[in-house]
């Protein structure tokens, strides 16, 4: 593993020498003389380089151009400031801290005291660094967070209003899990669950959920990955939630547009084949009801087609009244429309809906002038069991409608 360096920029002499001996133990030192020399080592490898040692006294001489310049840079705002001195000085570390210089340390130099301040004043610059990007990810319109190995939130960017914000006047998100601050706990707990599977495997993950809260409804795409240190550890998770909303929306809009009839609103003829055959598939029973409307051309040709069209709505509308929520109707064109019994079987109760059906659609236009025009004939066809394909009940059940057509239409045929 490469160790981390530390540019020392100091004057030879005894005691410096043994600060040096003390630095070199855990950071590879780059001694350079010349603080322009120094700018090109950091410009070229900042990404190891971790601090900048130089004497407290030249640098207030210099007063302290170099370290000013190094913080109006934003590549090296990670790189901390360490101001030495070969005696403590108030009026130094007065100065040291006014401007901005991370640490202050003085002789004599005890090994551990040395080491320990330093590893403090590095990871203080990195915690004051973590805070700057903290303020820059708010300024995004995604969500951005780290948890813990313990699934626990260490920042957020934003709290969204599915977050149950505490009373208390510190109340912080940080330490709590999903689990402690959503709204929405059973989302809550697939949150908190996919963040301990992430950690577990070392692998991330993306999916989009569903809130709904305080009568908005949104949807939100979250995309995590676990973060690692220099070993290649999980030290947690690093996240983003996206509002995808509006993309999600329209994609539903879409699907119901493609497999919705769009006049009257039931299943257009493709998702009737294919969700009547996954029924099908999975339990093998079913009662498929064929339901035509009687001499439809008569209707549209006395009366005209918005009249036809307004027959089509009614006839869809009373067809799924009749059956269960769970059962499926669709229109398979003009004016043919079937209905499917998902899991009822019983022959008589399939005649009585059929019956229903023919009862309500030849009352249901009372109110208007083609009352007497309007009726629906229905042939009907059972599965029981048998392995049946779509395309077989659909056979079955037009024969019977068939037959209806040719005795006495406005009835139904089994």
């Amino acid at each position: 593993m490469n160790r981390k360096k530390i540019i020392v920029i100091l004057r030879h002499n005894q005691t410096f020498d043994q600060l040096k001996q003390i630095l070199a133990e855990e950071y590879d030192l780059l001694e350079i003389a010349d603080k322009v020399k120094a700018k090109e080592l950091i410009d070229s490898d900042s990404e190891n380089i971790v601090g900048l040692v130089f004497e407290a006294s030249r640098a207030i001489d210099d007063n302290f151009s170099f370290t000013k310049d190094l913080e109006q840079d934003k590549r090296f705002i990670e790189i901390t400031a360490i101001a030495v001195s070969l005696k403590e000085n108030h009026d130094e570390i007065i100065k040291c801290i006014s401007n901005d210089i991370n640490e202050y340390i003085a002789a004599p130099f005890n090994r551990d005291l040395v080491l320990l301040r330093i590893r403090n004043a590095i990871r203080s610059k990195d915690s004051t660094t973590f805070a700057e990007i903290e303020n820059i990810l708010k300024e995004l319109p995604s969500n951005i967070y780290f948890k813990d190995t313990h699934a626990r939130y260490v920042f957020i960017t934003h709290l969204w209003h599915h977050v149950n914000v505490g009373n208390e006047p510190n109340w912080t998100i940080r330490g709590k899990t999903d689990i402690d601050i959503r709204k929405d706990k059973e989302n809550a707990e697939k949150a908190y669950q996919s963040d301990l599977e992430i950690i577990r495997n070392d692998k991330g993950t993306s999916y989009i959920i569903e809130e709904n809260d305080d009568g908005i409804k949104e949807y939100l795409e979250l995309i995590k990955m676990p973060t690692h240190d220099e070993n290649g550890n999980v030290t947690g998770i690093i996240a983003l939630i996206n509002d995808v909303t509006e993309k999600q929306l329209l994609k539903k809009e879409l699907e119901k547009r493609s497999t919705t009839d769009f006049l009257t609103g039931v299943m257009n003829r493709r998702a009737c084949q294919e969700n009547i055959q996954r029924q099908l598939s999975i339990n093998n029973k079913g009662t498929l009801l064929m339901i035509d409307v009687d001499d439809f051309k008569h209707v549209n040709d006395t009366y005209g087609h918005n009249i036809g069209d307004e027959v089509l709505i009614k006839v869809a509308s009373i067809i799924k009244n009749n059956v269960e929520e769970y059962d499926l109707v669709g229109r398979m064109g003009g004016d043919e429309f079937i209905a499917f019994l998902c899991t009822n079987t019983d022959e008589k109760h399939a005649c009585q809906v059929a019956q229903k059906i023919i009862d309500e659609i030849k009352t249901g236009f009372s109110d208007k002038e083609y009352e007497k025009d309007v009726s629906v004939s229905i042939g009907i066809a059972i599965c029981k069991g048998e392995h049946l394909s779509f395309e077989k009940m659909y056979t079955t059940a037009d024969k019977a409608l068939y037959n209806v057509k040719n005795t006495v239409k406005g009835t139904y045929c089994l």
